[in-house]
C-alpha cells in the first residue's frame, strides 16, 4: 500500500497552513476546526466513529465500574455506600468530559495509521494527554505538536467554589424561619414529584418534564439550592424563589438544612480530594493511556460529592418526615438522582422509588449505560449503584436501553408528557426559513460545522435559537459572520413556520420530525453523536419525516 506523506490532526479553530507536498495530506478533524489551507484529503468518517462508540460502549462501562475497587476501602461520608458510585466519573458525564469521545477517536486513528502508514503526524490543538496517547499508538512515526493545551489545575478554584456553596447554605440556614422546618410527619399525598425550582418549573404549568403526568392529588417537592451546580442562586435569589414556591404549595427540601451540614461539608472537602487519586498504571483502556482525563473527572467528582455531604443531610431529614407512598424523580441516571435513590433506600425503604426519564436516550449516550454488575448486588451500595425501584421510559427504544444496563421494572409511558405542547402546533412551513437549534454545550461548534452550508444557501432566512440554559458567550458577532438572526422566540411559534431544523444532539430535532418538519442532523467531525437521530442515520444529513 502506498505511503501518504503526512497525517494532520486538527482540533482548534486557528487557521492551518499546510506545506505543499507531492501528495495530498490526510486531515482528521476533531470538533469545530478553523480553515485549512493546502492540498488535503478529509479522512473523517462519522459512521465508523459511531460504530466504534457502540463497540466500546459496554467495555468502557465495565472498565469505569472497575475503578470502584480502588476507592472501596476507608471511611465514606455516605455510610454503607461507595462515594465513587455517586460520582460524575461513574455516571460517565460525556457532556462535561471528552474522555470517551477521545478514546473512540484514538481507536479510529489507530486503524487509520495501520492502514495508511503515514510517514509523520502533526497535531494542532488538543491536550497533552491526547498527544501522549497518540504517540503510544503510533510507535515509530515521527510526530510534531502545535498549540497543545496543558491541563489546568482545578484544585484551588473548585475548592473556593465549594467553600462559597457552604457559605450560601450557612447564610440561608441562618435566615430561614424555624416554622418552615417540620418535626412531625407531613402528609403530601400518595405521590411526591421532585423538581428543580425554578429552573425546571413553569410558574403557570408546573414542571416542564412531567407535564400532564402530574395529577391533581400529587405534590411537588423541590430543591432551590440543589448542589449549586444544577442551579446556582444567591441568597437574595433564594429568598425570592422560596416565597414563589410557598405560594404554589411546594415543599422545599432546603428548609431542612442545619448548621452542622455545611460544617460537615467543609470537613470532607479535603479528604474526598485526597481519596480520589488513581495510579497511572491502571488508567489504560483499550491500550490507550487515559490518566489525565480520568484524573480531571475525579477532581470534578470530589467537588460535587463534598456538596452532596451538605445536601444529603437536608434530604435525609426531609424524607424522614414526609408521608408518601411513591417518590418520583428525574435525573435518576445522574449523581443527584443516585443520591436520592440511596437516601430513600436507606431511610425510607417502604417508599417506592420511581425514576422518570428526563430526555431522549441513545445507544451511544454513555450516561444511560451501566455494566450489568452495577445493578446485581441490590442493597449493597458499596458495590452496586443506587437505583429506582421502577423506571418510566419515554419509548420502547429507551426502555430497551435501560433494560440493557440492568434497570429493573422498566415501563413505557403512555405519552411523552414533556412534548405535550406539540399537540397544539399546526405547522405552516416556509421552505426558505431555517432554524438552527444548538444543544446545551455545542452552540459554537454547531455553527462552525454549518458554516459552509450556510454560505451556499445565502438566500435562506436563518434563525438561531440558542439553548435557554446555556452560557452562550459564543453569540457575540455570529449574526454578521454567519448571516443569521438570533431569536428567543418560543419553540412552538418557531415550529409553526420554519421549513427545516438543524441540530447536532438537541431534542428539538426529534420534536420537529414528529411535526413533519425536515431535520438536518449535523455530525460534528470527530465527535460521537449522542442524538437518537444518529441511531437512524449515523452519517448525518437530511432526515425526512416518516
Amino acid at each position: 500500500m502506498d505511503t501518504l506523506a503526512q497525517l494532520v490532526i486538527a482540533f482548534d479553530s486557528a487557521p492551518i497552513f499546510l506545506e505543499t507536498q507531492e501528495r495530498p495530506q490526510l486531515v482528521y478533524r476533531i470538533g469545530a476546526v478553523g480553515p485549512i489551507d493546502g492540498s488535503w484529503i478529509d479522512i473523517n468518517e462519522a459512521s465508523r466513529l459511531q460504530e466504534i462508540a457502540l463497540e466500546l460502549r459496554d467495555d468502557y462501562a465495565k472498565w469505569i465500574y472497575s475503578l470502584n475497587d480502588e476507592f472501596s476501602s476507608g471511611a465514606s461520608p455516605f455510610p454503607g455506600a461507595s462515594s465513587f458510585l455517586l460520582s460524575d466519573c461513574s455516571c460517565k458525564r460525556t457532556e462535561f468530559f471528552d474522555t470517551f469521545n477521545l478514546i473512540c477517536n484514538l481507536v479510529f486513528l489507530r486503524e487509520i495509521i495501520e492502514a495508511k502508514r503515514p510517514s509523520s503526524i502533526e497535531v494542532y490543538g488538543g491536550d497533552i494527554q491526547f498527544a501522549r496517547s497518540l504517540a503510544k499508538i503510533a510507535p515509530g512515526v515521527s510526530m510534531k505538536v502545535h498549540r497543545v493545551r496543558r491541563f489546568r489545575d482545578l484544585g484551588v478554584r473548585r475548592l473556593l467554589s465549594d467553600i462559597r456553596y457552604c457559605v450560601v447554605v450557612a447564610v440561608i440556614t441562618l435566615l430561614s424561619s424555624p416554622r418552615n422546618r417540620l418535626s412531625e410527619k407531613m402528609s403530601v399525598g400518595r405521590r411526591a414529584l421532585f423538581t428543580v425550582f425554578p429552573k425546571m418549573y413553569d410558574l403557570e404549568k408546573g414542571d416542564r418534564k412531567y407535564g400532564g403526568f402530574f395529577r391533581r392529588e400529587d405534590h411537588y417537592v423541590a430543591s432551590i439550592i440543589t448542589d449549586g451546580l444544577h442551579q446556582r442562586v444567591s441568597v437574595r435569589e433564594y429568598r425570592r424563589h422560596r416565597l414563589e414556591a410557598a405560594k404554589r404549595g411546594i415543599s422545599v427540601i432546603d428548609d431542612f438544612f442545619e448548621h452542622s451540614d455545611w460544617i460537615w461539608g467543609l470537613i470532607w472537602m479535603i479528604p474526598l480530594r485526597l481519596r480520589f487519586r488513581l495510579r497511572r498504571e491502571i488508567c489504560q483502556f483499550s491500550g490507550i493511556d487515559v490518566f489525565l482525563w480520568i484524573r480531571e473527572e475525579l477532581q470534578v467528582s470530589a467537588s460535587r460529592l463534598s456538596r452532596f455531604v451538605v445536601l444529603s443531610r437536608a434530604i435525609t431529614r426531609f424524607i424522614r418526615v414526609i408521608r408518601v407512598k411513591e417518590f418520583v424523580y428525574y435525573l435518576h441516571e445522574y449523581p443527584m438522582g443516585r443520591l436520592f435513590s440511596l437516601l430513600l433506600s436507606v431511610h425510607r425503604p417502604e417508599v417506592e422509588k420511581m425514576g422518570y426519564q428526563h430526555g431522549p436516550a441513545a445507544w451511544t449516550k454513555m450516561l444511560y449505560c451501566m455494566d450489568p454488575q452495577e445493578s446485581q448486588r441490590a442493597g449493597d451500595f458499596t458495590k452496586s449503584v443506587p437505583m429506582p425501584d421502577r423506571v418510566f421510559a419515554e419509548d420502547n427504544k429507551s426502555a430497551d436501553i435501560y433494560r440493557h444496563s440492568g434497570y429493573r421494572n422498566v415501563e413505557v409511558l403512555d405519552k411523552i408528557w414533556r412534548l405535550g405542547y406539540l399537540d397544539r402546533i399546526r405547522p405552516a412551513p416556509d421552505r426558505n426559513c431555517w432554524l438552527i437549534a444548538p444543544g446545551l454545550h455545542d452552540g459554537y461548534t454547531l455553527l462552525t460545522a454549518l458554516e459552509p452550508l450556510l454560505r451556499e444557501e445565502f438566500d435562506k432566512t436563518v434563525l438561531l435559537r440558542p439553548h435557554p440554559l446555556a452560557r452562550n458567550e459564543y453569540l457575540s458577532g455570529v449574526e454578521s459572520r454567519f448571516s443569521l438572526k438570533i431569536t428567543s422566540e418560543p419553540i412552538p411559534d418557531l415550529f409553526s413556520r420554519v421549513g427545516a431544523v438543524f441540530v447536532s444532539y438537541s431534542s428539538i430535532g426529534e420534536e420537529a420530525l414528529k411535526l413533519g418538519i425536515p431535520v438536518y442532523l449535523v455530525q460534528i467531525p470527530g465527535v460521537v453523536s449522542e442524538s437518537p437521530l444518529a441511531d437512524l442515520q449515523p452519517d448525518g444529513g437530511w432526515i425526512t419525516p416518516q
